[in-house]
């Protein structure tokens, strides 16, 4: 141990070492490692070449593909970027406890150089491989045939990856994937026998935990019996816990066995020799049902939408908005806080938990004010994206073989916003749009109603205008206020702010280059920024295939505005989706549909087409 470090600072580094020790053992104990000789022959690409059946052919030995497979997969954390086990990383740690010993010091380097060729190999290094009538320079690298592999054909279905090596077959690509992993493989039990020779050494302190701890699963695999209990199909699930009492077998009997039950079905058991009755319950049987397959069933759709359906996302989002409301009406920016809260308010438990009062202020007004617009573009963009994906679900779901089921529908829906809009955009190209739209929103007693009543038919058009300007808010566009949406909510990398102003004046300088204040409150003066500013940095969009610079957004941000926006989005959630509506209720609602329709400058700002590039753009949030 180094005796200069403090504890608190090598601790972290401990750590981290123990954590890749535990998952490199997962490593070490693969089947294809266990004739280490024969795995180092297949990672070195061990080749031969002659005739094979009248041909001269090269013939590399390489481990079964499904074996590797799994091997590559427990490897991957060592390379993948961004992991805390990951081998650079971890030699950072390594080179804390080692770099100053005169034995270890210089393997720790010598082993880190190692892993740098093994796991990024220089792109001329290895083998490459070219199809008939190539040049040389359209050779591909052993690196990027094993990385198309890894993305292409293992862990994902990476397009670019696959692109990468097109034109040559998956033998190609497995080739160079055992060279290039089965090398980080090596590497890997390389670095776990370091280690190990360090603690012995006396250099390395680690929890014993993490060379003890199971690595592989025992099949086949035994779990203490606690009891169970059977009964009758339909015996209500509280009768059933009061019938079940713990198995102790008692050490003057011999054991025996029970009888397997059929999940569901249920019996009383007598103890030889008396009237008491005996019951039993297997383990977990009443806490964890057993499952009846993948697909629901109709009664368990309908118990799943109607506790969907008791949800309330109207109130949800006018709450949200509420908050924010009286958050900058009241919040305290004076050099007075807030007052003592209440016992057994969320405020005062806060304050307990954290010993001290953490949120009682003051604030700083324009920092208030600064939150509440950046939290509004939050809220609006979160209710367009919830209209988006229930009408997703009501307009264009699945074809799964299950029972049909709204909550199901969203949650196992398209995950991605985009494949949420490719849907909605496929399902309004298919026969009939409008037709469908009606049936989806009107009971169908009432289709005919419906079909000739203009205010209903507006009503619906109303909706359709809406779910097309919430697609455009999420969707890409020149001002990308959906980038600066996922930047709020990822990391919150991004800068809001309430003391940035622009205005464009008419009035030109005086001759000295001086501007007199009345021009920036004078009729002529045109404010550009005049609300709070949200500032993000993004890269943009790839251009034929080449990655393109980073660039400053600043949006505009009136909180007002969002807000109206956001209540707009969950009411038409609200009325128009959550379950059928009359044609009466639905006419009832066509004047205030009508009066929240988005406005065509609105929806053509969302859809901006122009393709300029600057590296600093500015732009509106809403209208």
């Amino acid at each position: 141990m180094r005796a200069d470090i403090p504890t608190e600072v090598l601790a972290p580094h401990q750590e981290r070492i123990s954590a890749f020790v535990h998952r490199a053992r997962r490593v070490e104990s693969h089947s294809l490692l266990r004739d280490l000789q024969q795995f180092r022959r297949w990672a070195e690409g061990t080749t031969t070449i002659g005739p094979v059946d009248g041909q001269m052919c090269m013939t590399q030995d390489v481990p079964p593909e499904e074996a590797f497979e799994s091997l590559a997969s427990r490897c991957r954390p060592f390379f993948l970027q961004g992991e805390p086990i990951h081998w650079s990383v971890v030699f950072g740690s390594l080179r804390a406890f080692l770099k100053q010993d005169s034995r270890f010091g210089p393997a720790v380097e010598e082993l880190r150089r190692s892993w740098k060729v093994a796991e990024a190999p220089e792109p001329d290094t290895g083998f490459a491989v070219t199809r008939p009538n190539e040049v040389e320079s359209q050779a591909v690298w052993f690196a990027a045939l094993a990385d198309s592999w890894l993305y292409g054909d293992l862990v994902h279905a990476d397009l670019a990856a696959q692109e990468r090596a097109s034109g040559h077959t998956l033998n190609s690509r497995y080739c160079a994937a055992v060279l290039l992993y089965g090398q980080v493989a090596i590497h890997v039990v390389a670095t776990l026998n370091l280690i190990r020779q360090a603690v012995e050494a006396g250099l390395l302190i680690l929890q014993e935990e993490a060379f003890l701890a199971p690595v592989s699963a025992t099949v086949p695999m035994r779990f203490p019996l606690v009891g169970y209990a059977q009964a009758e199909v339909g015996t209500p699930m509280q009768a059933m816990l009061m019938l079940s009492t713990r198995l102790r077998p008692r050490r003057d009997q011999p054991r025996r066995s029970a009888r397997r039950t059929p999940a569901g079905a249920a019996g009383l058991l007598r103890r030889p020799g008396n009237k008491e009755l005996v019951t039993h319950r297997s383990y977990g049987s009443i806490m964890y049902p057993p499952p009846d397959g993948q697909d629901l069933t109709e009664v368990q759709a309908l118990e799943l939408d109607d506790t969907f359906l008791a949800s309330d996302p109207f109130q949800y989002f006018s709450s949200r908005i509420a908050s924010l409301l009286a958050w900058h009406e009241s919040a305290p920016v004076s050099d007075a806080a807030l007052p003592e809260p209440e016992p057994g308010s969320i405020r005062a438990e806060l304050n307990q938990y954290l010993q001290r009062p953490v949120a009682d202020g003051p604030f700083k007004e324009l920092d208030v004010h600064a939150q509440v617009a950046a939290d509004a573009l939050a809220v609006r963009h979160h209710a367009a994206e919830a209209l988006l994906r229930l009408a997703c679900a009501r307009l264009a779901p699945s074809t799964g073989t299950g029972a049909p089921c709204l909550w199901a529908e969203i949650a196992s829906g398209p995950t991605r916003i985009a494949e949420v809009i490719e849907h909605l955009n496929a399902s309004a190209q298919e026969a009939d749009p409008g037709e469908r739209m009606l049936c989806t929103l009107v009971e169908p007693g009432r289709l005919e109603t419906a079909r000739s009543s203009p205010e209903i038919v507006d009503a619906c058009n109303v909706l359709v205008d809406w779910l097309g300007y919430a697609a455009g808010l999420l969707g890409p566009a020149e001002i990308d206020v959906q980038a600066g949406h996922n930047k709020v909510k990822h990391g919150l990398a991004v800068r809001a702010r309430s003391d940035m102003r622009v205005t464009f004046l008419t009035t030109p300088p005086n001759a000295d280059g001086s501007v007199p204040l009345s021009a920036f409150t004078g009729p002529d003066a045109i404010d550009i920024f005049d609300q709070p500013v949200l500032e993000l940095l993004a890269r943009r969009p790839k251009v034929d295939g080449h990655r393109q610079g980073l660039e400053i957004t600043q949006l505009r941000l009136k909180p007002s505005a969002l807000l109206a926006e956001a209540t707009c989005s969950p009411w038409r959630t609200e009325r128009c989706f959550m379950s059928p509506l009359s044609s009466t209720s639905l006419a009832a609602t066509t004047s205030a549909t009508t009066k929240c329709r988005p406005s065509p400058a609105t929806r053509s700002a969302a859809q901006d087409p122009r393709t300029s590039t600057p590296t600093r753009r500015s732009g509106c949030a809403s209208r």
